[in-house]
């Protein structure tokens, strides 16, 4: 059973000098007992009851028992548009190998 676990996602403004676009930060942990080589991470964020990112990326590198960090560039969305207000983020494990 596949038992990753998604924590402290949050946004940040991108780096300098790529405009004001959306970092989206998180953690995974991996507590199944087996190392995984990659894990495909769904990323839904809403404003109200629209959705601005519906999305899969790759987290490469799971081993047991341990957390990793990852982020994604979401070069498309204006940071101070996203964050100025509320935005809800799901985020979910959609498979792992």
């Amino acid at each position: 059973m596949v038992s990753l676990k998604i924590s402290n996602v949050i946004l940040k403004r991108g780096e300098e000098g790529r405009g004001a676009h959306v970092t989206l930060h998180g953690d995974i942990q991996n507590s199944s007992g087996r190392d995984y080589t990659a894990a495909a991470l769904r990323i839904i964020m809403r404003k109200s009851s629209n959705v601005l990112v519906n999305l899969v990326f790759t987290v490469y590198g799971l081993p047991t028992g341990r957390i990793k960090h990852f982020s994604k560039s979401l070069v498309d969305l204006d940071y101070d548009r996203v964050v100025r207000t509320e935005t809800q983020i799901e985020c979910q494990v959609e498979s792992a190998f």
